[in-house]
């Protein structure tokens, strides 16, 4: 597992440190029983929905289908006119 978070990291770290600080060195005992972790299905799924990848990834889904659905739009017609000054030209009587 590849931690890429350095705060996640340095954070672990601390309280590895921490947690083993005042406690006696630990020996093996080939007979005792390995200890076991008891998750549920629903937890496994909540862990995943939780994901912050996941999230990101679902909002750049809703972006795209915006971009499509705003590409295939009728475009709105837009007209334009452009008023220049006034001018006298010689010879000509005012007017």
């Amino acid at each position: 597992m590849m931690i890429h978070n350095k705060r996640v990291l340095a954070a672990g770290f601390v309280l590895l440190i921490v947690g083993t600080a005042g406690a006696a060195p630990a020996t093996f005992d080939p007979g005792a029983a390995p200890a076991v972790i008891e998750i549920t299905w629903s937890e496994i799924a909540g862990l995943v929905d939780a994901h912050p990848l996941l999230a990101a990834g679902e909002y750049g889904v809703e972006a795209a289908q915006g971009a499509v659905a705003a590409a295939g739009a009728r475009p709105n017609p837009v007209l334009e006119a452009v008023l220049g000054r006034g001018r006298e030209r010689p010879g000509e009587e005012f007017g």
